[in-house]
């Protein structure tokens, strides 16, 4: 963070130092060289990106089967696992919310402008109609349970017991099944077939078109959603939560 001011002015010290090296003819040629130099990587991983936006996405297929699937109850109370948490990939736009979530985080928002998100969330959610669920996101033990959004979410634990307290019915798990207290949900997860499970491929790790080294070069804005897409996008599986726990 100390270096981030230094570096403008260390880019106007050396092209001040080139100005004076460089004879004024020759400067004409040497810009639109400096600027394809400095411009085509990033350009490079623009198209790169354009292009992973196109391929399927594991979570629009899984937002299609919560709408549509029967095994889905009303006001259905999902646990997404705790990659939804850390990428800060909040599927308001694939899961929908419940009113009454809404309105609780509505009144717990801390300035006009969350309030504001809030109510433009409740109107597009009863524009689109269909199922509303209930969103609860499970935190690894060393996280803390303040937002890290612009607005808070309701967090669990990643303990059994927490989900069978919370009612939870489905459990939505991604590729990315390791970090603390994993373990607890892992041994349940095993011989367990899920209800729904959709695996695309478009962020898997070194292969053609891999989102590696996309959030290191040139597009930081493009950060969450790189992460989220890498996390998220290449797979998601579902389990009914009284499958994992008998005992509900």
């Amino acid at each position: 963070t100390c270096a981030a001011p230094i570096l403008p002015f260390a880019c106007l010290g050396a092209a001040q130092v080139l100005a004076r090296a460089i004879p004024h003819g020759k400067r004409r040629l040497l810009l639109p060289l400096a600027v394809l130099l400095a411009g085509a990587p990033t350009a490079a991983k623009s198209v790169l990106f354009d292009r992973l936006l196109t391929r399927p996405d594991a979570r629009v297929e899984l937002a299609r089967w919560l709408q549509t699937a029967p095994e889905v109850p009303d006001d259905a109370r999902l646990a997404l696992d705790h990659t939804f948490w850390t990428t800060g990939a909040l599927p308001t736009w694939a899961f929908g919310r419940t009113d009454a979530q809404l309105e609780d985080m509505e009144a717990a928002a801390g300035s006009d402008a969350q309030r504001d998100r809030l109510r433009r969330l409740r109107t597009i959610g009863e524009r689109q109609g269909g199922r509303r669920f209930a969103l609860h996101f499970l935190i690894q033990d060393n996280e803390e349970s303040a937002s890290r959004s612009t607005f808070s979410r309701p967090t669990l634990p990643m303990r059994p017991e927490a989900l069978s307290g919370a009612g939870i019915d489905l459990l939505v798990v991604s590729g990315m099944r390791d970090g603390p207290g994993w373990e607890r949900l892992a041994a349940l997860l095993e011989g367990v077939r899920p209800v729904f499970e959709v695996h695309t491929g478009a962020a898997r790790r070194g292969g053609e078109g891999s989102l590696e080294g996309l959030e290191n070069a040139g597009l930081p804005f493009l950060w969450k959603e790189i992460t989220s897409r890498r996390c998220l996008g290449a797979g998601l599986t579902i389990y009914d939560w009284a499958d994992l726990n008998p005992a509900r």
